[in-house]
């Protein structure tokens, strides 16, 4: 039986995890995607270069809020590739339950964490995948 939880508790967690990032590495440019802050930040790559943090576009908001009240999960981070399989948006999120934090805190220790993964250009496409990461100059790159 799955133990959810509030907004609130979601919202902490989902910060204590961006603090973790931050910590590994992340630029402390990167501001929680829950405040209502204009300064959200992205991870961009084309290719195999990535950019400096962008501040979120109006569509991977609308992408961010569709998510979250769809399935009560909270982003605490987002990615966006530019490949020959399209345009990628990558939602990294903390489960709504709890029962699941701890495993998911194991797993971004280890380096990859749950993503929702939005294909911009497929979007039949669109699906959970586990988001393997590396950081590179600040910024979280998918790598897998």
């Amino acid at each position: 039986m799955s133990t959810a939880c509030t907004r609130e508790e979601l919202e902490q967690e989902a910060q204590l995890r961006l603090n973790s990032l931050k910590e590994m590495g992340l630029s402390t440019t990167y501001t929680s995607f829950i405040t209502n802050s204009d300064t959200r930040m992205y991870s961009e790559r084309v290719g195999i270069t990535e950019g400096d943090p962008q501040p979120l576009r109006q569509e991977y908001i609308d992408s961010i809020a569709w998510f979250e009240k769809h399935t009560g999960n909270c982003v605490y981070a987002v990615t966006v590739e530019h490949s020959i399989m399209g345009d990628l948006l990558d939602l990294v999120y903390v489960s709504k339950n709890k029962e699941e934090w701890e495993t998911e805190r194991t797993q971004l220790d280890n380096g990859y964490a749950r993503a929702y993964v939005v294909s911009l250009d497929q979007p039949s496409a669109t699906d959970y995948f586990d988001f393997y990461f590396k950081l590179v100059d600040g910024n979280l790159v998918r790598v897998g």
